[in-house]
């Protein structure tokens, strides 16, 4: 129950800082046009053919139960943001429809439960699995939390301050790579600048990158991925895409050995080009098509994996 609590207070919506504070990266699902989407509404009438509804309406109801919310109906959007690229940190909020009473009942009953306040609200902090957490519940609609206190009322003063999200502005900035109708973006700023020197270590080629944008959504019935990356320069531009052109041939080369390729053909419309130190990447497939080809290849790969029982094993 504790999982799906934290699951939950990660599905959220973006909600602004500082402007000295604009997040590191950020990520944002907008839930409710997902639902409306062609690829979910597919895989959702294909757990219900396999028999997995009934464990997922299990865990509905446990959530329901404790929390007073559904989290596959009730929620709205996700979002996740920090200011720097630290691991385990960051803000999450949730936006929805809550019962804020059952919430507080299900924290109260954390042995490490305890409230403050900050301003006109309620700190909530606990220990979850060996981490500190703080949240607040900001309405019966929104809720806010963080993985200190420092970064929730930092969030939470930024609530009254700022007219316009930090995600409106970073989406505003990036209308290249962003769509309207997009239910899924995310986004990385001064990726070089803000790594540390094991990550850099860890990760050459990145140190190479400027900014990262992707959008992704379905638009007249295709499913469609947008990326801009802008690089350090034009050079390093020119190596990032001669890596991710060998990357997707060798994918592409692989998955042709195989008769009838699902990956070969979700490769195809994959579409790479170059303008000084930009880096602009494109795909766009039938949604419903494309749903079918990850099943299949999801089929594929669990044939493959799946240990052979020899005679006499159990």
């Amino acid at each position: 129950m504790k999982r799906i609590f934290l699951s939950a207070l990660i599905l959220s919506v973006f909600v602004g800082t500082s402007a000295a504070q604009e997040p590191a990266w950020g990520i944002n699902i907008d839930i409710e046009k997902l639902r409306e989407s062609s690829l979910y509404k597919f895989f959702e009438k294909d757990a219900d053919s396999e028999g997995r509804q009934k464990d997922i309406a299990e865990s509905i109801g446990l959530s329901e139960e404790e929390l007073g919310f559904n989290p596959i109906e009730d929620l709205t959007s996700f979002t996740a943001y920090n200011t720097s690229f630290g691991k385990e940190e960051g803000v999450m909020l949730l936006k929805g429809k809550f019962k804020t009473e059952k919430i507080e009942q299900f924290l109260e009953k954390e042995n490490t439960h305890s409230t403050s306040k900050h301003g006109k609200y309620t700190v909530h902090e606990w220990t979850q699995e060996d981490m500190k957490l703080a949240g607040s519940i900001i309405s019966e609609s929104f809720i806010v939390a963080a993985t200190d206190k420092a970064k929730l009322t930092q969030t939470l003063d930024g609530l009254d301050k700022n007219s316009q999200t930090q995600m409106a502005k970073l989406i505003e900035k990036d209308k290249t790579a962003a769509s309207k109708n997009a239910y899924f973006y995310v986004t990385a700023k001064d990726i070089g600048k803000n790594m540390d020197e094991q990550q850099s270590q860890q990760n050459p080629m990145a140190r190479q990158v400027k900014d990262i944008v992707i959008s992704a959504g379905e638009n007249g019935g295709n499913f469609y991925v947008n990326s801009l990356v802008t690089a350090v320069s034009p050079e390093a531009a020119a190596q990032l895409q001669q890596m991710i052109t060998g990357m997707t041939a060798m994918f592409s080369m692989q998955a042709q050995q195989q008769p009838d390729s699902p990956v070969a053909k979700m490769l195809q419309p994959l579409k790479i080009s170059n303008d000084g130190s930009k880096i602009s990447l494109s795909y766009e497939y039938p949604a419903e098509e494309l749903a079918e080809l990850i099943k299949k290849a999801q089929q594929s790969s669990t044939q493959k994996i799946a240990p052979q029982m020899q005679p006499g094993e159990n």
